[in-house]
């Protein structure tokens, strides 16, 4: 499907993370990789791009958007602004140590203040556990660049479903259907403009007579 970058640690982790999401009918993978290849356009961008020459791009971050370069966006899907780095690290904390309970919420319906809690709660109770959570802890004070080495595949598997279910969107649309890309990309980018839009539409026809 004309990927850049492709190596076999790459796909490694893109099958674990297809199986850890439950991304694994036809129409679920169709759509996961349509929207990954548009973000990302085809894993050429991990991060965030702003596009422009005059200035150094992170201070472009910095004085125009509210999120900052540390925040961009990240991942074949883009994880951006800190409190959702925050959530995504406190969820992956309590996956690797179901045994201690962590609490999660997501971000989609809990505020900023409340995520930033629980995030050093986790980092608390694991710690005092005598657990490293180094790694879960970059998420937050590296912010984009860490994220995109690391944890591309899965920040975007967590977005898709632990966020957003949006398996459970495309159970519900006619397959091979080119309009209701739509549907998925009204979560992904409701802000997307009618050019966009349209790009991921045609990317999901390129899928079709490829994942079967």
């Amino acid at each position: 499907m004309g990927w850049h970058d492709i190596t076999d640690n790459m796909v490694s982790s893109l099958n674990t993370v297809l199986h850890k999401y439950d991304i694994t009918t036809i129409e679920r993978i169709r759509h996961f990789m349509t929207q990954c290849m548009h973000e990302t356009n085809k894993g050429l961008w991990l991060t965030e791009k702003s596009f422009q020459t005059t200035i150094p791009e992170e201070d472009w971050f910095n004085e125009n958007k509210n999120y900052g370069y540390l925040y961009r966006g990240a991942g074949y899907i883009h994880l951006t602004r800190k409190w959702a780095y925050q959530a995504f690290a406190t969820y992956m904390i309590r996956e690797a140590f179901p045994e201690l309970n962590i609490q999660w919420r997501s971000p989609s319906n809990t505020d900023a203040e409340t995520l930033e809690m629980l995030f050093n709660d986790a980092v608390k109770i694991a710690q005092e556990n005598n657990h490293d959570v180094d790694q879960y802890i970059r998420i937050v004070t590296e912010g984009a660049n860490y994220v995109a080495k690391k944890f591309a595949w899965d920040t975007s598997g967590y977005f898709w479903s632990s966020v957003n279910n949006l398996n459970s969107i495309v159970d519900t649309l006619r397959p091979a259907n080119y309009n209701d890309v739509d549907r998925v990309t009204d979560v992904v980018n409701k802000d997307d403009s009618s050019s966009g839009r349209e790009a991921r539409r045609e990317l999901y026809i390129e899928t079709l007579d490829i994942i079967i």
